[in-house]
C-alpha cells in the first residue's frame, strides 16, 4: 500500500517536470491549466517530505490544499469557458469562502474529514457543472475526432473522474476511521487509484499540447 501511495505521489511531480520540458514546443495556450499542474508539484512534494518523512501532522495542510485546488480549478474553467459565468463563479468563490472560514474556525480533530468532504461537494458540483457547459460548447463547435485532440478535454475529463470518483469515499472516510479504523487503508486506495488516473489524464493533455505544434 506505501509504495503505491509513493508511486502516486512521485507522479503529482511529473505534470510540471514534463510541462518545463516542452514548455518552448508549446503553441497552445496553456495559462488555464498551469496553476494546477504547480499545485499538483507542490502538493506531492510536501506529502513526500513532511507527511511521510517529518510526520508533520496534515490538518493545516489539507484545507491550504482544498483551497489551493478550487480556485485553481476554477481558474483553469474560466478561461477554457472564454469568461462566461463569472457572476456565478464569483458567488461560488464567496460561498466557498464563507464555508471555508467557517470549517477553520469550527475545526475539530473528529470534524475535519467532514469539513474538507463538504469543500469537496461544493467542488465537484462545480466542476461537473462547467465540464457539462464545456463539453456543450466543444460538441457545437467541433467533431467528436477534433475534441479528443484538444488538450482540455483530458484535463476536463480528469476533473470529472477523480472528483466524482472520490466524492462519496471523502463523504463517508471519517465515519470509516471512528468505526472501523483498521479498514481505512482499503479504502483509502480508491483514492490513490483516481490520483493516480487524474496524473495521467493531466500528463496526456500537457502531451496533446505539445502534439498541437505538428498539426
Amino acid at each position: 500500500m506505501q509504495i503505491v501511495i509513493y508511486i502516486a505521489l512521485f507522479q503529482s511531480l511529473l505534470p510540471l517536470l514534463y510541462y518545463w520540458l516542452i514548455r518552448k514546443k508549446i503553441i497552445q495556450d496553456s495559462k488555464p491549466i498551469v496553476p494546477f499542474i504547480y499545485l499538483c508539484f507542490i502538493a506531492g512534494l510536501y506529502e513526500i517530505i513532511f507527511t511521510f518523512q517529518l510526520k508533520i501532522n496534515v490538518a493545516v495542510w489539507f484545507y491550504v490544499y482544498d483551497f489551493l485546488a478550487f480556485f485553481s480549478i476554477q481558474y483553469f474553467y474560466y478561461f477554457i469557458l472564454k469568461m462566461k459565468y463569472k457572476r456565478m463563479m464569483l458567488l461560488s468563490s464567496i460561498l466557498y469562502l464563507f464555508l471555508f472560514l467557517y470549517f477553520v474556525s469550527h475545526h475539530t480533530h473528529l470534524k475535519q474529514l467532514d469539513y474538507i468532504a463538504y469543500l469537496g461537494v461544493l467542488n465537484t458540483l462545480l466542476i461537473i457543472f462547467y465540464s457539462i457547459k464545456w463539453f456543450k460548447k466543444s460538441f457545437l463547435d467541433s467533431e467528436f475526432e477534433t475534441l479528443i485532440l484538444n488538450p482540455n478535454f483530458y484535463f476536463v475529463s480528469g476533473f470529472i473522474l477523480y472528483y466524482a470518483g472520490t466524492i462519496v469515499l471523502f463523504l463517508l472516510v471519517n465515519t470509516i476511521y471512528l468505526n472501523q479504523k483498521e479498514l481505512i487503508s482499503h479504502f483509502w486506495i480508491l483514492n490513490v487509484f483516481f490520483n493516480l488516473v487524474h496524473k495521467t489524464f493531466l500528463l496526456v493533455g500537457i502531451w496533446k499540447l505539445q502534439k498541437q505544434l505538428t498539426k
